[in-house]
C-alpha cells in the first residue's frame, strides 16, 4: 500500500469519525432541552393558552364584580323603598285597628242609647 491510499483511508476515516463526534457531542448538548421542535411549539402554545385563560378568568372576576356592584345600587334604593311601605303599612294597620276598636266603643254607646231609647218609648210611649 503506498503512501497515499494511506492517507487518503486515513481522512475518509477522520472525516466519519469527526462526523460521528460531532453528532453525538451535539446531541449530548441538546439531551434534556427544547429546541424548535414540535414539543417546544407545543410547549409554546399550551403556555400562550395558560395566559389567555388567567386573564380571561381575571376579566370575568371582574365583570362579575362590576355587575354585582351596579346590581347592589339598584338593589338597595328598591329594598328601602319597600321597608318604608312595609313600615306605612304597618301604621295603617295600627289605625285601621285603633279606628275598628272606636267604632266598636261607639256601636257599644248607641246600643246602650238605643235600649234607653226604648225603655223611654215603653215608660212614656
Amino acid at each position: 500500500m503506498n503512501w497515499a491510499t494511506l492517507a487518503t483511508v486515513l481522512a475518509v476515516v477522520v472525516t466519519v469519525a469527526g462526523g460521528f463526534g460531532a453528532y453525538f457531542v451535539a446531541r449530548r448538548q441538546n439531551t434534556g432541552k427544547v429546541s424548535e421542535s414540535s414539543a417546544d411549539i407545543l410547549w409554546k402554545q399550551s403556555q400562550s393558552m395558560y395566559i389567555d385563560a388567567v386573564k380571561e378568568r381575571d376579566r370575568a372576576i371582574e365583570q362579575r364584580d362590576r355587575l354585582m356592584s351596579a346590581q347592589a345600587d339598584q338593589v338597595i334604593p328598591i329594598l328601602s323603598a319597600v321597608l318604608q311601605a312595609v313600615h306605612q303599612i304597618g301604621s295603617t294597620m295600627d289605625i285601621v285597628n285603633l279606628n275598628s276598636q272606636r267604632i266598636d266603643e261607639v256601636s257599644g254607646k248607641i246600643g246602650s242609647l238605643d235600649e234607653k231609647l226604648e225603655k223611654l218609648v215603653r215608660k212614656y210611649g
